[in-house]
């Protein structure tokens, strides 16, 4: 009996450590980015926006650093300690304007 419930309780402490982070990709006017990058670094683990800007990350660890980045946007960092799972985060990416010198064709 005493193995079962040792058994139970690391199971039980896994799937709790487990996040979850949802959210929506947004630019400055508040409309969706389809196509952001979210994932976790230095992980296989990540995601793409949908169309309106939307995206789920399901198991997450409870400890790490999530990156939201897309191509013309500053990238953002999450720490997943300060993460609340159960809320709906707004990410605004602010553009990225970088000057070109010169263009050779």
């Amino acid at each position: 009996m005493n193995r079962f419930s040792l058994i139970f309780l690391l199971l039980s402490e896994s799937l709790i450590s487990q996040n979850t982070f949802h959210g929506k990709v947004l630019d400055a006017d508040g409309k969706g980015l389809s196509g952001a990058n979210i994932y976790l670094l230095n992980s296989y683990n990540g995601s793409t926006s949908a169309k309106d800007g939307s995206f789920i990350l399901e198991d997450l660890p409870a400890q790490g650093k999530l990156e939201v980045s897309m191509m013309g946007f500053e990238s953002q960092y999450f720490d997943l300690e300060k993460v609340d799972s159960k809320k709906i985060h707004q990410i605004v990416l602010k553009e990225s304007f970088n000057k070109l010198k010169a263009v050779t064709i």
